[in-house]
């Protein structure tokens, strides 16, 4: 936790509320204390389903969390004991050294390097090479999420440069046949010494694991408003996001304009933002162009998030480096992330980034569409069945709550209590499956229960209303069995509340991608 003053510019708290029924967060005090003055805000919530077993909050061991956040940042920060082996190297001129070579199955769990001389820190490439396929090739520098070898060094719980000046990653990088870390040294830059070590947990990876992957980004945008975002990370497949650090400035005039830009998060193939920031430095957990006390452009680091290094011209801020470590709220994906930051205050800012985004990442989705109800098309909702005998339908163009808002038209069903009944016809084998729910939010609450064949299967959670941007989606996970091809699976949908208004526009099925993959009779695969 931090304060505003303690921090740099903005409170924010990891700190675990668990709730199992609901939850509200409010603001007091005196209304012209409230309305005077703006308030930029986010919460990040994760929903477990209620049939998954798994109590709600973090699924660890409360002492393994409270040692986790009180480990100095630098020090192994996990619950396990390290086997440390240490070495020494000296890359020659344009030549590459293998530091890490194993075959089999296990998990890296730390590593260190210390270069002689930290000249060589942007001349010097790290490489890894998981299972056959290369997963890492950054600046050295840039595994330590260090923006330059003359910046501030980072330094969060899980990468960064330590007070001894050794570089240190501590994300858990599991592999399932082979693993090699190589490091290669620029031609015309001379050779490097290097002193490193690392620990292996010592046995084989969840057969499931996600192994570890870097994503760099080097862009300028040199143009108004038109040309759009900066793209930040556009990845496929399936995965979690860790972290993220970039070095940002504007082009001329230089100022600090290009922190007023928001991050804007699309998570698979939503057709809107799912996660819209507030401001470019509220990333970081800072606020106010990382004031602490007056002081505009505050240097710190620190295990979650921070802003080592800044540039000025006068008292006037122009650059800066930061970063955030996504410990208790990594993003998942099952088929595509991509993070784009809009540029300056009005999406018009010439700009530049440069960074790396680290996360588990494997090809392929996880998930994939196997049947859907759109109450915009006839055809679809004979195919469904659908039926709500006391609903009204209405054709709509409503707003989704990105900004700038993304409209899409379609059509609202509106009903108080009664349930709707519609089914899908399944034409290949289904397993794990979600419900998708798009409804008009102009209502709060429109919490519901999913039944099929008499069973309570799902809960619709409760919803905010929004009356400006209404459209919002919902995945629900179904306590369902795996489906064989052809199986017919009903769906009744009643709400919580009886008086209250109730909406559906849109309802999807969703199933493990595995078996739509290989339906066509090929072996799987893990």
């Amino acid at each position: 936790m931090g304060d505003r003053n303690s921090a740099a510019g903005a409170s924010f708290s990891y700190v675990p509320i668990v709730f199992n029924d609901g939850a509200m967060v409010t603001l007091s005090g005196p209304d012209a204390a409230i309305d005077v003055r703006p308030i930029w805000y986010h919460f990040n919530v994760q929903r477990h389903a209620r049939s998954s077993g798994m109590t709600s909050g973090i699924p660890a061991d409360i002492d393994d969390a409270i040692a986790f956040a009180g480990t100095v940042p630098g020090d192994y920060p996990w619950p396990h004991k390290l086997d440390w082996q240490t070495a020494s190297t000296i890359v020659g001129d344009g030549a590459e050294e293998t530091l890490i070579e194993r075959n089999g199955a296990d998990t890296l769990l730390a590593m260190r390097i210390r270069v002689a001389d930290p000249a060589h820190n942007a001349s010097l490439s790290i490489r890894f090479d998981i299972d056959g396929t290369r997963r890492i090739d950054l600046p050295l520098h840039e595994l330590f999420l260090s923006g330059d070898a003359t910046g501030r060094d980072s330094r969060s719980s899980l990468q960064g440069i330590d007070v001894a000046g050794f570089g240190y990653l501590f994300l858990p990088a599991p592999f399932h046949a082979s693993m090699r870390v190589t490091v290669a040294q620029a031609a015309g830059a001379g050779s490097a010494d290097i002193d490193y070590a690392f620990a292996f947990r010592g046995e084989a990876p969840p057969a499931d694991a996600l192994r570890i992957a870097a994503r760099r980004h080097d862009t300028c945008i040199n143009a108004g408003r038109n040309a759009g975002d900066l793209a930040l990370l556009d990845v496929s497949g399936h995965g979690r996001w860790l972290s993220l650090s970039t070095w940002q400035h504007n082009l001329p005039p230089a100022n600090a304009n290009f922190l007023e830009g928001d991050e804007r998060v699309q998570v698979d193939h939503s057709p809107h933002v799912a996660w819209h920031g507030t401001g470019n430095e509220d990333f970081y957990n800072g606020g106010f162009y990382f004031d602490r006390g007056g002081n505009y452009g505050f240097a710190h680091a620190y295990p979650f998030a921070g802003a080592p290094w800044h540039a000025f011209a006068g008292k006037q801020l122009t650059s800066s480096q930061m970063y955030r470590s996504m410990i208790a709220d990594a993003l998942p994906f099952n088929s595509r992330l991509r993070v784009n930051l809009e540029r300056g205050a009005y999406g018009d800012q010439p700009m530049c980034s440069r960074g790396v985004a680290f996360l588990y990442l494997e090809p392929g989705p996880m998930q994939v569409p196997v049947a859907r109800l759109d109450l915009a098309d006839p055809v679809s909702i004979a195919a469904a069945h659908y039926q709500a005998p006391d609903a009204i339908c209405t054709s709509e163009t409503l707003r989704y709550v990105d900004e700038p808002a993304t409209s899409a038209s379609g059509t609202v069903c509106r009903r108080k209590g009664g349930a709707s009944t519609f089914r899908f016809t399944l034409d290949r084998p289904a397993s794990q499956l979600w419900l998708r729910r798009r409804f008009d939010g102009n209502d709060g609450g429109q919490a519901g229960r999913i039944e099929s064949a008499g069973a309570t299967i799902g809960h619709l959670p409760y919803a905010m209303a929004n009356p400006v941007r209404r459209w919002q989606d919902v995945d629900v996970p179904l306590d369902l069995p795996p489906q064989l091809e052809g199986a017919i699976v009903e769906f009744r949908v009643v709400p919580a509340e009886a008086s209250a208004v109730f909406t559906e526009s849109v309802y999807e099925l969703i199933a493990t991608a595995g078996e739509r993959i290989f339906s066509d009779g090929f072996e799987t695969t893990p």
